[in-house]
C-alpha cells in the first residue's frame, strides 16, 4: 500500500521456481561424469532464459533464492567428484575470486591452443527492467505523440539483442558522433534514435533513416543537423 493506493506486485509463480530448480538439480545429478565446463554450457542458456523471462517483475529477492540454491546444487556435484578431497581443495578448483565477488563457479581450459573461460551465469547478473505501460490516451496515429513513441522504441531497443545491434551498426555509421553537436556519443552521455521520416509517412527503421542524438539534442521538434546525417558518406 502507497499513499493510500493499492499497488500490485507480481512475482514469479512458486510452482514455476520449484519446477526450475528441479530441473537444474536433475542436470547436476545426471551430470556426474561430466566436466565443469560442459556443465557450464548446459547451465547458462537455461539461467540465462528463466531470469530474462522474469526480470519484468519483482524479482531481485527471488533470483537471489534462486542463485543460491543452484550453488547448493553445484557444491554437491563437487562432492560427489571428489568425496576424498577436502572442501578448501574443491573450492580452489572450481569456485574462483573475481574482483569483489568470491565462489564464481568458473572453467580455465586450453582449446585448440586458446585458454577458454566459461563463468556460470546468476540470476542475479541479469538487469530488471520494469515494464512502462503505454500512455492510456497514446497512439501511433497521432503525430503528436511521434516522440514518445521514440522514445519507447529507443528504451526497448536497450534492452534487446537485435535492438543492441541496430545501434551499434548506428553508432559505427556515424563514427559514434551526434550529427547534431558533433560531439561523441557515449553510454555516459546517453542517446535516443531518431527517425527522419516517421512511420505514418513511410518511414522504416533503416539506417539511412536513423541518427543516433543526445538527448538533449533530440529535444527540440525538429533537430537541425550541422552536417548531413551520414557521417561516413
Amino acid at each position: 500500500m502507497r499513499n493510500g493506493n493499492e499497488k500490485l506486485l507480481i512475482k514469479p509463480s512458486k510452482a514455476n521456481i520449484k519446477t526450475f530448480l528441479t530441473n537444474i538439480r536433475k542436470i547436476t545429478r545426471w551430470a556426474r561424469s561430466m566436466s565443469q565446463t560442459e556443465l557450464i554450457r548446459i547451465l547458462n542458456p537455461k539461467i540465462r532464459g528463466w531470469a530474462y523471462y522474469h526480470r519484468h517483475v519483482v524479482s531481485s529477492e527471488i533470483f537471489s533464492q534462486v542463485d543460491k540454491e543452484i550453488w547448493i546444487a553445484l557444491w554437491s556435484w563437487c562432492i560427489r567428484r571428489h568425496p576424498n578431497k577436502g572442501k578448501k581443495w574443491i573450492k580452489s578448483k572450481y569456485f574462483h575470486r573475481i574482483e569483489q565477488r568470491d565462489w564464481i563457479f568458473r572453467s580455465i581450459t586450453k582449446e585448440h591452443g586458446t585458454i577458454v573461460t566459461d563463468t556460470l551465469c546468476s540470476a542475479r547478473s541479469i538487469l530488471i527492467i520494469r515494464h512502462i505501460k503505454i500512455k492510456q490516451q497514446a497512439t501511433p496515429f497521432d503525430p503528436s505523440y511521434e516522440k514518445y513513441f521514440q522514445e519507447r522504441t529507443s528504451q526497448k531497443w536497450r534492452n534487446n539483442k537485435s535492438g543492441k545491434l541496430k545501434v551499434m551498426a548506428l553508432w559505427k555509421h556515424q563514427n559514434g558522433i551526434c550529427p547534431v553537436c558533433l560531439e561523441k556519443v557515449t553510454k555516459l552521455s546517453n542517446w535516443v534514435v531518431y527517425w527522419h521520416k516517421n512511420k505514418l509517412e513511410g518511414g522504416s527503421d533503416s539506417l539511412d533513416n536513423l541518427s543516433l542524438l543526445h538527448p538533449k539534442c533530440a529535444r527540440g521538434n525538429e533537430p537541425k543537423f550541422v552536417i548531413p546525417y551520414r557521417l561516413n558518406q
